[in-house]
């Protein structure tokens, strides 16, 4: 008779303890084991990110791959492995002798047609063209993660549509794990009424086996088709006989600053690793090593593998500001017996105390996009509402990629954060339920919003601008105003950014592609626009960071305190402005030879401190600032040879406005009004305006109410004003 050893993950239902190979806790939802791996959940050659091998394409029949060699040390069921090979039928087996390959028709478990030493997402299908086995190592040595994942796979039970599920193997620990990652499903223009039917588990052998429950009809449960982990569900198999009483400390929510004589509350989670259900234990914390507070938790049932977020019945009150501290959290005494495996009871967090006395808070947003991208035409909408709604709290660069307005530094900052495209980085945070500081653009302003109320301890000045029209140079310095303490790496960082910046052509990239999702939409701000958008501009473009990406290095000390002030000085030199020979298809009026880029008036320096690490996930913007290279806002400009103050008046207008500048000698002279997307909506030329001042009357009455921009383009003269419509 065969012995099959269930692991069961229903609440309050144990599992069984005795002669196991392999015991199996479910983790926690929406992450990947250890966090090792954060990249985005794409095929390759369609935004897998790098580093992945490609195992095996789709085959048609039933194949093993070839005999592959693992990168490190590692024991499967207490004996040393070194090779393995994998089914595109979803079978990793360290026998690689096995010539019979199990079919996509999976069964329970265990079953004869499994080789030996097998891990098992029974009943895939990687038969198609667009279907495939990759690998990947994550870590560093000796606790790394080799990934085999079966990518953009089939399955008998979908109609249309697509799995990823990987096996994970783990250095050192020795450790298994079966990832459901992404499961998308259609039937035609319906969702699929069918689930996935699969068997997940670790077969030992023929007769000893232990599986996810649901196997053999294994519902995939990344429904979402969420290209992140935020909706992973993942589950562990453990070697050895599994504990009655183990509680393994996951995290604590404890941030990296306390304030001075506030109640800080102690909380955090844990999970329970042993058979048996917990219904009481003891909770602890210290701070740099004091006396140990202790809170006896009764009355709870924490059933095998479940997760219990606690929180300490006293906070801790620190009396210091200015000060480092490091807080100790542990559990003792589950069901009043000693916990069998104590290595894993303690969570420690390193923190720093300020006095609470914060700065006004601006929120940095940075977007990460392409002129390929179809669907970030879309997120600028999002973007641009961010900017509606939040105002001057809100400061927004676009970092350009594999397009004509990529630079290094915007390379670098999307390569350690973005997880697809469009994604948008606030404040560089990684948020709670990400794996990646890149997030998705129906989450930005509920983002925006939660940064937008924190606590920062400096502000960000700009100040000393200038710019020499004739050599074209920008120097400014930036400066780091501290209200409170803080430590740690912090810099000042700088960048340049550029409004309406266009371009001709799609080779380098400058003609914006977009989906015909928004093209075929009628409520879209882009109906019935053509792909690509010939002649798009494109704005908030990040086009250089003086800085580096990361911020200046040893610009501001390692603490520092109430009072202090720090600054930085950039220069950056404005490349010639550029003429554009915008097609007559263009989507995007003026057309013809226009200046399109590195336009002064639309130039404008940002300045932000940012707190630096060598873990992306730790990374912070701490506040930032932004102003116009030319100051519009005060009502002149940084008057320079070939420059002109414009002014309007009446500002806001109605039916009409006058716009009054000056030119240095006969020239044509263009007046435009653009609209927030950058579309021209007014345009009026002079063809031989005399030296002196000039007005121009302009009609607003068919203009929407908002904000425009108006420009001044002249042979060898240019300037703009910011122009209100209110009717």
């Amino acid at each position: 008779m065969k012995k099959v050893l269930l692991s069961l993950m229903a609440a309050g239902m144990a599992l069984t303890a005795f002669s196991q190979s392999y015991y199996l806790i479910p983790g926690p939802d929406g992450s990947n084991p250890g966090n090792l791996n954060s990249d985005a959940e794409y095929p390759p050659g369609g935004g897998l990110p790098a580093g992945w091998t490609t195992l095996m394409t789709g085959n048609g029949s039933d194949v093993w791959s070839a005999t592959t060699t693992l990168p490190f040390a590692f024991k499967f069921n207490g004996v040393a492995e070194t090779q393995f090979k994998v089914s595109n039928t979803g079978v990793l087996t360290f026998s690689t002798g096995a010539t019979a390959v199990p079919s996509e028709n999976n069964e329970n478990l265990p079953s004869a047609n499994i080789p030996d030493k097998s891990i098992l997402c029974w009943g895939l299908n990687v038969k198609a063209t667009s279907d495939y086995i990759v690998t990947k190592t994550f870590g560093t040595a000796p606790n790394r993660q080799f990934w085999i994942q079966f990518n953009s796979a089939a399955e008998k039970n979908i109609q249309s549509g697509w799995l990823y599920m990987s096996i994970v193997l783990e250095e050192t620990s020795n450790n298994i794990y079966i990832v459901d990652q992404r499961f998308f499903c259609t039937d035609g223009t319906n969702p699929c009424t069918n689930k996935t039917a699969l068997s997940l588990g670790v077969q030992v052998n023929g007769t000893t086996a232990v599986k996810v429950a649901g196997t053999p009809a294994y519902q995939a449960v990344s429904g979402n088709n969420v290209t992140d982990p935020s909706d992973n569900k993942y589950y562990s198999f453990f070697y050895g006989v599994q504990p009655a009483l183990d509680l393994k400390m996951l995290s604590t929510s404890v941030g990296d600053l306390v304030t001075k004589n506030a109640n800080t509350s102690i909380q955090g989670s844990f999970v329970n690793m042993g058979s048996s259900a917990i219904n009481k234990f003891d909770l602890y914390y210290s701070v740099d090593g004091g006396t140990a507070e202790k809170a006896s938790i009764t009355g709870v049932n924490i059933a095998t593998g479940g997760v219990y977020n606690f929180t300490h019945s006293k906070p801790y009150v620190a009396a210091t500001g200015g000060v480092s501290g490091k807080l100790v959290i542990w559990t003792a005494n589950p069901n009043g017996s000693a916990d069998e495996k104590v290595d894993n009871d303690t969570v420690k967090k390193s923190f720093f105390v300020v006095n609470g006395t914060g700065a006004p808070k601006k929120v940095f947003f940075e977007e990460a996009t392409g002129a390929w991208c179809i669907h970030c035409p879309d997120a600028h909408t999002y973007m641009e509402k961010l900017k509606e709604d939040f105002g001057s709290d809100v400061v927004i660069g676009v970092h350009h990629n594999a397009d004509a307005m990529t630079n290094t530094e915007s390379d670098a900052i999307n390569a350690a954060f973005a997880s697809g495209y469009p994604n948008g980085y606030v404040d560089r945070t990684l948020f709670t339920g990400y794996t990646k500081v890149g997030t998705n653009r129906t989450d930005w302003s509920n983002l925006v919003t939660k940064q937008k109320a924190l606590y920062t301890p400096v502000k960000v000045n700009i100040s000393n601008v200038s710019f020499d029209d004739a050599t074209r140079k920008i120097q400014f310095d930036i400066e780091a105003e501290f209200t409170d303490y803080y430590s740690g790496d912090i810099r000042i960082g700088a960048m340049i950014k550029e409004d309406y910046m266009r371009g001709a052509g799609s080779s380098p990239l400058w003609d914006q592609a977009i989906a015909s999702t928004y093209i075929n939409n009628p409520n879209h701000l882009y109906y019935q626009k053509k792909t690509p958008m010939v002649g798009y501009y494109h704005k908030n473009v990040i086009i250089n960071v003086p800085s580096t990406a990361w911020g200046s290095a040893g610009s501001i000390p390692g603490t520092a305190a109430p009072g202090d002030k720090f600054k930085k000085t950039y220069t950056y030199t404005l490349p010639a402005l550029t003429n554009a020979n915008i097609p007559t298809t263009a989507e995007f009026s003026p057309v013809g030879s226009v200046f399109s880029r590195n336009k002064p008036q639309e130039i404008w320096l940002i300045g932000f401190v940012a707190k630096n690490n060598t873990s992306v996930g730790k990374r912070e913007v701490l506040n930032v600032n932004e102003r116009q290279l030319w100051d519009l806002s005060a009502g002149n400009m940084l008057v320079k040879a070939g420059t002109t103050v414009v002014e309007a008046y009446p500002n806001p207008a109605s039916a009409n406005t006058l716009v009054q500048f000056t030119v240095p000698a006969v020239q044509k002279v263009t007046v435009r009004v653009s609209n927030a997307l950058g579309q021209v909506v007014v345009e009026k030329t002079i063809d031989n305006a005399n030296a002196g001042q000039q007005a121009v009357e302009l009609n607003t009455a068919n203009l929407t109410n908002g904000f425009y921009n108006v420009s001044i383009v002249g042979g060898s003269v240019s300037g703009a004003t910011k122009l209100m419509i209110a009717h």
